[in-house]
């Protein structure tokens, strides 16, 4: 959005970075009386505008008590000699989210101030599981950056194979939770580093279902409607491959895996797994797995279904 004076556009007291640290408070913040001896300048900004300015430099903003929003994008950078620190800042920030603190400095509670009265505590609410959904967002997007291009088969790669189960599951009509969980139902994989340009790739069951779902619940607070069908999508091919129909249409690389995941179930396996909650989602997912394995289809990008599905099953 437009960032001006009247909306709380951002303020800079140039030039006093030199001088390190100056007046903090123990919640991290520069005190009032050091902010009083400080001259701000607002910078006002347009869309696309990009500021960019060290964390010694004093800065703030004001509240916004205009009709207009005043949404910025705000990336956060280190030194490179300082080592790699993205992964243990967001797992930080996850925890800090969880507890209800969006700012690593205490001066922002994520709180929109309508300037009249107190915010109700649905607005809270409703501000910290937006809050949190953006970090979760941040967190997948970098595992497809980092892991998705990475060969899932000799046809596609682990990206195209989860944007197709992900499309196949949205053109059948399920909500957004199985659509979600189709999109990420391999992100284990991810998290493993596993794929067809590994020699060992399918060699060894490192389930990836159980690392998948545990990751997702534990890590990004997604529900069991999510999880759970990611789960069990390893058992519901175990389950479906008592068919031989079924089991004449798996892949090279699903039969493979199937004999290393424990090959088909018994007759008591199967009722012990038709027994488990979400597993009639888990086999509806299963067959999607199995079919987004084709070259060259055409999908909605990655972040049709992040921003959509996935954000919803978020909130």
């Amino acid at each position: 959005d437009t960032a001006t004076e009247e909306n709380g556009c951002l303020e800079f007291a140039a030039g006093r970075h030199r001088e390190g640290l100056i007046g903090l408070t123990a919640d991290g913040i520069v005190s009032e009386e050091a902010a009083a001896e400080m001259d701000f300048v607002p910078v006002e900004t347009q869309p696309g505008d990009v500021l960019v300015f060290s964390s010694y430099v004093p800065h703030r903003s004001r509240v916004n008590r205009s009709p207009a929003s005043r949404r910025l994008l705000y990336l956060t950078y280190n030194a490179a000699r300082e080592g790699y620190l993205r992964d243990e800042y967001y797992r930080d920030k996850v925890q800090r989210i969880k507890s209800g603190q969006l700012s690593l400095i205490k001066h922002f509670d994520g709180v929109v101030d309508s300037g009249v009265g107190a915010p109700s505590s649905s607005s809270k609410e409703e501000e910290k599981a937006a809050a949190a959904a953006a970090v979760v967002t941040g967190q997948i997007y970098e595992l497809f950056d980092t892991f998705g291009k990475t060969m899932y088969d000799p046809v596609v790669t682990q990206e195209e194979h989860a944007l197709q189960t992900a499309a196949l599951a949205e053109a059948s009509g399920w909500g957004d939770h199985l659509v979600t969980a189709a999109l990420l139902h391999d992100v284990g994989h991810l998290l493993l580093d596993e794929h067809a340009g590994n020699d060992s790739f399918l060699e060894s069951d490192m389930c990836h279902e159980e690392i998948g779902a545990e990751y997702l619940a534990k890590h990004c607070n997604f529900p069991p409607s999510v999880t759970e069908p990611i789960r069990l999508h390893v058992p519901a091919k175990r389950f479906l491959a008592r068919d031989p129909v079924y089991w004449e249409g798996l892949s090279d690389a699903s039969k493979r895996s199937l004999e290393v995941q424990g090959g088909t179930f018994s007759d008591a396996e199967a009722q012990a797994f038709e027994a488990l909650p979400f597993s009639a989602e888990a086999a509806k997912l299963r067959e999607w797995d199995d079919l987004g394995k084709a070259k060259g289809v055409a999908t909605p990008p990655l972040r049709h279904f992040v921003e959509g599905a996935m954000r919803r099953s978020l909130l």
